[in-house]
C-alpha cells in the first residue's frame, strides 16, 4: 500500500468565497491568536467541495497601502499551502469539514519564517480542537 501524495495546491475550492458563509464566520466562529494571527473558525456542512475552506485578511486600518497588505496575505498563503497536509489529513479521515478565517493582527510586516511559525502553531492548535 502506498501513501497518498500530498498535494502542496491552493486550489478555488479551498477558498471561502461566499459573502454568506463569511458572515457566519465573522458572527459565530470560535477564535484564538495564534502570535501574529488570529485564527476564526466554524464547523462546516456536508455539501462543502473541500473538507477545509480558508480565508486570509489583513485590516485596512492597520495597513493603508494594498502592496502591504497583499504582501502579507501572499506569505500567510504560502505558509498554509506548505504546512496544511496534516489539517486536511485528519479531516478527511474523520469525514468533518471546516471553514477558517486568518487575520493578521500585528501592526508589523513580520517576515516569511515568523508568519510560517505562528501559522503551524495555529494548524496544530486547529487540530487538538477536533
Amino acid at each position: 500500500m502506498h501513501a497518498e501524495k500530498i498535494s502542496y495546491c491552493f486550489r478555488k475550492q479551498e477558498h471561502l468565497c461566499s459573502k454568506k458563509q463569511i458572515d457566519l464566520l465573522f458572527s459565530k466562529a470560535k477564535s484564538f491568536n495564534s502570535g501574529c494571527l488570529r485564527v476564526l473558525f466554524i464547523t462546516g456542512n456536508d455539501n462543502m467541495s473541500f473538507p477545509i475552506q480558508v480565508l486570509f485578511s489583513v485590516s485596512k486600518k492597520r495597513f493603508s497601502r494594498a502592496v502591504d497588505r497583499n504582501r502579507i496575505k501572499r506569505k500567510m498563503r504560502e505558509a498554509y499551502r506548505l504546512n496544511k497536509a496534516e489539517l486536511y489529513n485528519i479531516f478527511k479521515e474523520k469525514r468533518l469539514f471546516i471553514q477558517v478565517g486568518f487575520l493578521y493582527v500585528s501592526d508589523e510586516i513580520n517576515s516569511y519564517k515568523i508568519i510560517e511559525r505562528d501559522m503551524i502553531k495555529a494548524l496544530g492548535k486547529i487540530i487538538s480542537f477536533f
